[in-house]
């Protein structure tokens, strides 16, 4: 399941199964399909590999060329996650989406060079 308004970027793959059983020494084998879950409001960066029993929260941020096989909803809303594989780096971000409020961003540290830092508010996607 992938929630509404998320965004996947290029070279990015999304697996439910292993595609093959796997046997270990004693003759066992487990279930090659599981479930991915993918909140809304998520942003997955470029190259990234997500495996089945993925659960991403709302509003998660995947870094770039991340490998993704684990359940991130203890984190909740609005964590990062990276590497490979994936762990937690840190909660309460999201990423923006409203491209008008991009481009007054952009304005804002064109105009002030020496600013690092810019108040775009808590209600704005």
């Amino acid at each position: 399941m992938i929630g509404l308004n998320t965004r996947l970027s290029w070279e990015c793959q999304v697996f439910d199964s292993n595609f093959h059983y796997l046997v270990d020494n004693n003759g066992y084998t487990t279930k090659c399909l599981g479930e991915v879950i993918i909140g809304e409001n998520v942003w997955i960066g470029n190259k990234v590999t997500i495996n089945k029993g993925t659960v991403l929260p709302n509003k998660t941020i995947v870094g770039s060329g991340s490998f993704v096989n684990k359940d991130f909803s203890q984190y909740g809303e609005g964590c990062i996650v990276a590497g490979m594989p994936a762990k937690f780096i840190k909660s309460g971000y999201r990423r923006l989406f409203n491209y008008d409020k991009q481009t007054e961003v952009d304005e804002f540290f064109k105009n002030n060079p020496k600013e690092n830092k810019y108040f775009v508010g808590n209600e704005i996607n």
